[in-house]
């Protein structure tokens, strides 16, 4: 299963910011070689933040949980066996939009894009023993809970006992 998350006003906004940007370029930096080089350096940041996050795309098959960034340089993955448990469950309202790794109360972080309520939890064992949970950000929380509760022998949160 693959499901991706677009977020469309950061879209929105880098492509105003980088047509602008292109047009600074071509039109003042000609007569000011040193505004050329400072507006090549924030167009090639912002070039940089728009790959890295326009979409949020989480994989799910039978081996393993990941999510990532953009491109991909920012991801994570979680093996079926490590995980206990995922449910979906509702963020804090935010009017901002934004890419948040904030840290939550039970030592686990965050993966939001956009101001995302809807998120899924995955409560895993990490490699010292320890339980710890994660959320991740999704437009559909119950198809991907109900999928990896189903991958990891559980219906609903609770074991499938046979």
């Amino acid at each position: 299963m693959k499901s991706t998350q677009y977020h469309k006003s950061l879209i929105i906004l880098y492509s105003f910011v980088l047509v602008l940007l292109i047009f600074l370029i071509l039109r003042i930096a000609p007569q000011i070689p040193i505004l050329s080089l400072v507006f090549c350096v924030v167009f090639a940041l912002f070039f940089i933040l728009a790959l890295a996050f326009y979409k949020l795309t989480i994989t799910v098959n039978d081996d393993y949980f990941a999510f990532s960034f953009g491109v991909g340089w920012i991801k994570k993955q979680y093996s079926i066996s490590e995980i206990k448990s995922c449910l979906p469950v509702k963020g804090k309202f935010s009017i901002y939009s934004r890419i948040s790794f904030e840290k939550l109360p039970n030592g686990g972080k965050a993966y939001v894009l956009s101001s995302a309520l809807s998120s899924i939890e995955i409560t895993y064992k990490k490699g010292n023993g320890s339980i710890c949970s994660d959320r991740v950000g999704t437009d559909k929380p119950k198809d991907i809970a109900d999928y990896i509760n189903k991958r990891i022998g559980k219906v609903d949160g609770y074991l499938d006992t046979p």
